[in-house]
């Protein structure tokens, strides 16, 4: 085993428990031969690890994990997203606000500090310094200047984006739209639908990405380009999709759709559409079908009471989990680039189109 492998194992051993605090972690002789690791680098292993104050090297007696190690192996996580609790209604942020909470309760699992950031921090050039930070989690878009200020910090970053990669030196980590996207597809040619409305909101930069990656994968396999229409919504201010879609559907649908699926790029698009076909007094799934793209209800947003959207999952925890561990290696400097992790999507088949 290499040395920087055993350093890895002793603190992992530290921070979850099964070395505490005044325990004797072994002779260095002893550690060399359990791990088969040259003596020479466990000695090495062994003093570092005590100038950090990790370890406690008492001559004659033996080393033991030092009384505030698991302290001094926490890392303080800045953590930065445009979805708070004080920008959205508690049934919002059931599910939308996901990133926020679960961000919180992992770090706080794993024994590390997260710090909470507001905008203004990420303009701060010495953000890593004032704050006291070992690496930054960004889930969300920022400016061009925002990024360029954070590239010229010391300081290990990760963005989560929920289309495509950006073109910076960050390492990220994004859902690959098109494995879900290809999955939906083959769902509605199965049905044998040909006709597909690809419904968006317009002007924003993710829905606009997403719309795109759902066109492309459309063609790709196998749908005519006649046989794909686009709606660009509107952006109504204070709204997430919900009204836009609503208003979109009472103006489009004057009676059933039933040979064409309509495929939205967020799942408050459709949830919009349903709305107003069962106050309309149409049968989503029947007479108009729907597929969304978020999961939301999944993760608690259910304004219909149980789960009732078909949709493409956008896989939170899955990319938050693998944010986190990249950081971490980041911060010790175990990854290295290409730093781009795609986590495959995946259809979600529910009531509004149950396909087959």
């Amino acid at each position: 085993m290499r040395a920087k492998e055993l350093r890895k194992i002793l603190f992992a051993m530290i921070k979850n428990g099964e070395l505490m605090p005044g325990d004797d972690i072994g002779s260095a002789k002893e550690l060399a031969e359990r791990y088969q690791t040259p003596l020479i680098s466990v000695n090495r292993i062994m003093a570092q690890l005590h100038r950090e104050g990790i370890v406690r090297r008492v001559k004659g007696h033996g080393t033991f994990v030092a009384e505030d190690a698991c302290r001094k192996l926490a890392l303080r996580i800045g953590f930065f997203t445009s979805y708070s609790r004080m920008s959205m209604s508690p049934r919002q942020f059931s599910g939308f606000g996901i990133w926020y909470s679960y961000v919180i309760d992992v770090l706080k699992r794993r024994g590390d500090i997260p710090v909470l950031l507001e905008l203004e921090d990420l303009k701060n050039p010495d953000l890593g310094k004032v704050k006291q930070l070992d690496g930054l989690l960004l889930a969300a878009s920022v400016d061009d200047d925002m990024l360029n200020a954070l590239s010229g910090q010391e300081l290990s970053v990760v963005q989560i984006l929920d289309a495509t990669p950006g073109f910076h030196s960050f390492y990220q980590v994004i859902p690959d739209l098109s494995a879900g996207f290809t999955s939906a597809a083959q769902l509605i040619k199965k049905s044998g639908i040909c006709k597909v409305g690809v419904v968006i909101r317009g002007a924003v930069e993710a829905h606009e990405k997403r719309g795109a990656a759902i066109i492309e994968t459309l063609v790709r396999s196998g749908f005519s380009q006649s046989n794909i229409t686009v709606h660009r919504l509107p952006v109504i201010v204070g709204d997430h999709g919900e009204i836009s879609a609503y208003n979109f559907a009472a103006q489009e649908f004057k009676c059933a759709r039933p040979d064409e699926v309509f495929l939205c790029s967020s799942d408050y698009l459709a949830i919009g559409i349903v709305s107003w076909c069962l106050s309309g007094k149409l049968r989503p799934g029947e007479d108009i079908k729907l597929i969304g793209f978020d999961n939301l209800e999944g993760e608690g947003y259910t304004p219909f009471g149980a789960p009732f959207l078909t949709t493409v999952d956008f896989p939170r925890k899955e990319i938050m989990d693998q944010a986190i561990v990249l950081l971490v290696r980041a911060i010790r400097r175990e990854a290295g680039f290409p730093g781009i992790i795609k986590v495959p999507t995946r259809v979600i088949v529910r009531n509004s189109f149950p396909g087959i």
